[in-house]
């Protein structure tokens, strides 16, 4: 099976959009990026797109961490290795109706890894309960047990050849629709390091710098038979 193809220039509103130097995210509907998210119906896969700007740095390594809002969208478990689906009958990756990821779920998730890194790894996580109070403001009275929540880390590190190039791909991981409103809650860069196996940052990102999100507030189709 033939890994779906990179992007090699990102579309005219991401470029519009990019920041100077940084990770710009953005939505489409097709595994290889050329058909942006306009609306989508509950049920449907999407793909998260990301880009970076190196501020003519050669990238060596990048992390990301993101927070999805489960009532609008969620990050598509990694598929059993035994999973013979393809979506060549989907137009190449164009969005297909999937079964909702449960909203608690952690583990592997679907995301690029080809091989370009020595380290590719792509998990959901739940925020341990203790960090999450540590958080909570007054101590002075007993605070409930706050709701869960789960963030994405998608690793990608040490490149086997170090990647300078403007706007240039460097990842995507799929999602579900559940829902219209505000897809990713948080978004932000962990790592985003230069040189050859190096870790220091490319200038000025540090670590926890916002990822510039197009189209976070997605749209939802309803069906024939819902209400109007």
């Amino acid at each position: 099976e033939e890994a779906a193809p990179a992007v090699e220039e990102a579309a005219p509103a991401v470029e519009e959009a990019a920041p100077a130097v940084g990770i710009i995210c953005s939505f489409t509907n097709d595994i290889a990026g050329e058909e942006a998210v306009v609306g989508l119906r509950k049920g449907d896969t999407f793909w998260a797109q990301l880009h970076a700007q190196t501020g003519g740095y050669a990238l060596n390594s990048f992390e990301v961490r993101l927070v999805d809002n489960s009532d609008v969208c969620r990050f598509v478990p990694e598929p059993p290795d035994d999973d013979d689906d393809d979506d060549e009958s989907e137009g190449q990756g164009r969005a297909r109706m999937l079964p909702l990821a449960d909203a608690a779920y952690t583990g592997k998730v679907t995301a690029e890894m080809n091989g370009d890194y020595h380290v590719e790894v792509a998990n959901r996580w739940q925020v341990p309960v203790e960090e999450q109070m540590k958080t909570k403001r007054g101590k002075k009275k007993k605070s409930k047990r706050p709701k869960p929540e789960y963030f994405v880390k998608y690793t990608r590190l040490v490149r086997l050849v170090p990647l300078n190039a403007e706007l240039a791909f460097i990842g995507r991981m799929q999602l579900v629709f559940v829902d219209g409103g505000e897809c990713l809650s948080s978004a932000l860069i962990t790592a985003f390091y230069h040189g050859n196996g190096g870790v220091e940052f490319i200038p000025p990102i540090k670590a926890n710098h916002p990822i510039q999100v197009l189209g976070n507030n997605l749209t939802r189709i309803p069906h024939d038979h819902d209400e109007v």
